[in-house]
């Protein structure tokens, strides 16, 4: 059997042949399902990566908004008013002793006048044995002994309100006392435990938007890879379609064969050969390429792994995993707000105990200067009705006398009720001053204390929220890059599943093109031709250029693939980009 008929049973409709179109079609079909796949995947990273990158923004954006920044300024005011609680509340306990004071000069005072009113009562039971004969002066003494008991009972109603009152100005002081010793221990250290955990914050704040600086910088560093190998994928869109355009070349040579009747069957072995040939050269080209930019994708694809354990390494930095670095302080800063806080609160529930305090003393101040003016009167009463005394005696005469001794002596002690009576309403009303005193400071202070820490402590804790979701989703976001990435090499692995398709595919070629090729054709033309409409169905330069060395550059294609042709195979690849 010569070389034309060898090449004729081979080329023609046999086996081989067959498996060819079987295994181009597979592999056409296979390379299209997982080059999807591939920029599925890819995709998928992209989307990942932009969740990691937005759940770094909110972590970072939730220290660094108009709140967080509001919320630091406002308890660095407020640690001013913090570090003059002792101070306040020295001040307070030094009134509250003036108080005292004052009450101890009451009480020297009250003494005075109970002494006076005793020396009245003995007097009183003088003038009725004196008068005892007369019967006039019998119910006059009485009378005037009953005032001075009233007095005198006055005079200890007095002294028991006062008791009380200083009783309770004890206690308040004594409270005081150990408020003072209090914040004098806690404050200094809530002072200096809250600038220090500011300062934290404000460091590690600092620190996390390094580290989110570097999370981004990773972001678009793997992001600019994934640009590339998406770039590089178009390796199988292109293979596709010379593998459509290899089956095509067998199709047309089939059509041009049936319907040219004028070409004997040696004359249409040798074009099958030819084109057999051509499929061959056109598939041993491909799959180099093909390999080639797989080797471009793995390449980029393997450093991966060292970007997704990068994001790792900086995810556990930001989280304080076990010997990373960064711990957030948020929540020692929310424990020293709640610490101060309740420091506060004690303040202010002593300042309210303390206006009460004062309330009730200016109370008692005003109901004792009402008894001291009771008082008073009954001093006047007296002297009134031991004058009455010593005119009733004169018109007695040597009778009188010795009830006119008494009435004098009751004269003179009753006098003596002013002196102690004008110093405690005086006294008393310097104790309203100092008294009306605590509630314009105590309160007030304890108020503007309290109320922006209350304020800060929750938007510390709204914000401490709002980091927490924020390192939890980050967390979630830097593990979910890690296996996305991960899962992606694999998938993005083509040559290990492709490469061997396309080896079989060439082979198969390969075999069905083997035979002796004419050099001195007799049918130029139906070369010609046949070259020419399987020439019109290439789109890139080098299926062109293979296609050169098995049949003759049609006229007006002569130029294709030269230097001026360059942008437009340019336009021709980018469009085959997923």
């Amino acid at each position: 059997m010569n070389a034309v008929a060898h090449a004729s049973e081979i080329v023609s409709g046999g086996e081989t042949r067959q498996l060819l179109e079987d295994g181009l079609a597979t592999a056409h079909r296979r390379i299209e399902d997982r080059f999807t796949q591939g920029a599925v995947a890819l995709t998928s990273i992209m989307d990942v990566l932009a969740q990691l990158i937005g759940s770094m923004d909110r972590l970072t954006g939730a220290l660094d908004g108009e709140t967080a920044s509001a919320v630091m300024a406002s308890i660095q005011k407020t640690v001013t008013d913090l570090a003059g609680l002792p101070e306040m509340e020295s001040s307070r306990g030094e009134r509250f002793g003036d108080i005292a004071a004052l009450c101890q000069r009451l009480q020297g005072e009250v003494e005075a006048m109970r002494e006076i009113m005793r020396y009245l009562r003995t007097f009183a039971v003088t003038m009725k044995i004196t008068g005892a004969h007369l019967f006039e002066f019998s119910s006059f003494a009485e009378e005037i002994r009953e005032r001075i008991q009233q007095g005198a009972e006055e005079v200890e109603s007095f002294g028991q309100q006062l008791q009380e009152m200083q009783d309770q100005i004890v206690r308040a002081r004594a409270i005081s006392a150990g408020m003072v010793a209090e914040y004098s221990s806690a404050v200094p250290g809530i002072v200096e435990e809250l600038h220090r955990n500011i300062g934290k914050i404000g460091q590690e704040h600092q620190a996390m938007a390094l580290l989110a600086a570097e999370v981004k910088q990773q972001a678009k560093g793997v992001q600019g890879k994934i640009a590339t190998v998406l770039s590089n994928l178009q390796i199988g869109d292109i293979t596709r379609q010379r593998i459509e355009h290899i089956r095509s070349a067998f199709d047309i040579l089939e059509a041009f064969i049936a319907e040219t009747s004028e070409l004997d069957p040696a004359e249409g072995a040798q074009m099958r050969l030819r084109v057999a040939r051509l499929a061959a050269a056109q598939m041993d080209q491909t799959l180099q390429d093909f390999l080639g930019g797989c080797a471009d994708v793995l390449r980029v694809m393997s450093s991966f792994a060292t970007d997704a354990q990068g994001v790792l390494e900086i995810r556990d930095k930001i989280v304080g995993l076990p010997g990373a670095k960064g711990a957030i302080s948020l929540r020692a800063l929310e424990e020293s707000v709640a610490g101060a806080h309740a420091l506060v609160s004690k303040v202010e529930a002593s300042g309210a105990d303390a206006d009460r305090t004062a309330t009730s003393v200016v109370m008692t101040a005003q109901a004792l200067l009402e008894g001291i003016r009771i008082i008073q009167q009954i001093e006047i009463d007296i002297h009134h009705m031991a004058l009455n005394s010593t005119l009733r005696c004169h018109k007695l005469g040597e009778a009188g006398r010795s009830v006119d001794v008494v009435s004098a002596e009751l004269r003179t002690f009753a006098a003596h009720l002013e002196q102690p009576a004008g110093k405690i309403v005086s006294t008393l009303h310097e104790l309203e001053q100092i008294s009306q005193g605590f509630g314009g400071d105590v309160v007030a202070d304890g108020d503007r204390i309290s109320v922006p820490l209350a304020d800060a402590l929750g938007a510390i804790r709204s914000i401490c929220t709002q980091v927490d979701e924020g390192l939890r989703d980050f967390a979630a976001d830097g593990q979910n890059v890690f296996s996305t990435i991960s899962g992606a090499i694999s998938t993005l692995d083509f040559e290990s599943e492709l490469g061997e398709a396309l080896r079989e595919c060439l082979a198969l070629a390969s075999q069905i093109a083997i035979g002796q090729l004419k050099d001195d054709d007799n049918y130029p033309d139906a070369i010609a031709e046949l070259g020419e409409r399987i020439f019109g169905i290439y789109s890139m330069a080098q299926e062109r250029d293979i296609h050169r060395t098995l049949f003759p550059s049609p006229p007006e294609q002569a130029s294709v693939g030269s230097s001026e042709e360059a942008p437009e195979e340019e336009d021709d690849l980018d469009a085959l980009l997923f």
